[in-house]
């Protein structure tokens, strides 16, 4: 009987030990997984703002040249 249980004992504590192993390389995972997602969110935001000023200088450019148009046309 002793045997027996020890037996068990070991198996239980093997099982607890590579689930808790299993447990630590899934939250490293989760980890690296958020991390990524907010250099690649971070990433998007700056692209975004970059465009969005190009797209600012490129309107006034065009509201520039309609002005210009606009005293050619008056002359």
């Amino acid at each position: 009987m002793p045997v027996t249980f020890l037996a068990l004992m070991l198996g239980v504590s093997t099982l607890t030990v590579s689930a808790f192993a299993q447990s630590e390389e899934t939250n490293q995972t989760m980890q690296d997984a958020g991390q990524s997602a907010n250099q690649t969110g971070e990433e998007i935001q700056k692209n975004a703002s970059d465009l969005g000023s190009k797209v600012m200088e490129g309107g006034k450019d065009v509201v520039g040249k309609i002005g210009e148009g606009l005293e050619d046309l008056a002359k």
